[in-house]
């Protein structure tokens, strides 16, 4: 009898052992934990099972097809995830921005002037009660503009003079953050954030100007 038992205790560890094993194999693993893009590029994420369902957490950001190839959508960070019955199991996937011109602007629509002066870190030339004006970097004569109303930040404007290298990549450096939405003789418009914010690219004799406004329809 204490023969019998000392097998069975031996044993039970190896059964444990196996059945981790069993278990790990089955579950659902992609070959990625985290990939990085650029705008339009694509990569392709595979799985240790199949007859699998893909979807983006943002889909602004990146989309993924029912193979699993990631597409690059507009800079920021979101997840893909993969389901089976086996589980399922997600890829960090991080969009990065290749124009980088100049720092973002403050685009929280309703805030006050003393908010945007708290958070704005450029050198702020001009300010009253209607605007404030920041030089849009420090060897620049280029500028960032804020339009305020009863109600608080109206519109976000950056504001380049002509001839300038900037202005080169300016729709690249659009395009890879926001949604194209049309384009005429005056304006091209995008959109960021489901429409909520509308972006205007004029171009002028002597300058350029990026406007962002909330959306209420063109």
């Amino acid at each position: 009898m204490k023969k019998n038992l000392l097998i069975l205790v031996m044993l039970l560890p190896l059964v444990t052992f196996s059945g981790c094993s069993k278990n790990d194999e089955e579950k659902l693993k992609l070959d990625k934990s985290e990939i990085s893009l650029y705008y339009e590029e694509t990569e392709k994420i595979t799985a240790n099972k199949s007859d699998l369902q893909w979807s983006s957490e943002n889909e602004f950001i990146a989309e993924v097809d029912n193979e699993g190839l990631v597409i690059g959508g507009h800079v920021g960070e979101t997840y893909i995830t993969a389901r089976s019955e086996w589980g399922e199991a997600r890829c960090k996937v991080e969009i990065k921005a290749k124009y980088n011109l100049f720092d973002d602007l403050i685009i929280e629509f309703g805030k006050s002037r003393a908010y945007i002066k708290s958070q704005e870190k450029r050198v702020l030339i001009s300010d009253d009660e209607k605007e404030l004006i920041y030089k849009l970097s420090s060897s620049s004569s280029d500028h960032v503009v804020y339009f305020f109303g009863t109600s608080g930040l109206e519109a976000s404007t950056v504001i380049i003079k002509l001839p300038n290298p900037l202005t080169e990549n300016i729709t690249n450096y659009l395009l890879e953050r926001f949604q194209f939405i049309d384009s005429n003789d005056e304006k091209t418009y995008f959109s960021f954030n489901k429409n909520s914010i509308y972006i205007g690219y004029s171009v002028y004799a002597d300058g350029v100007s990026i406007k962002y406004t909330k959306y209420t329809g063109r």
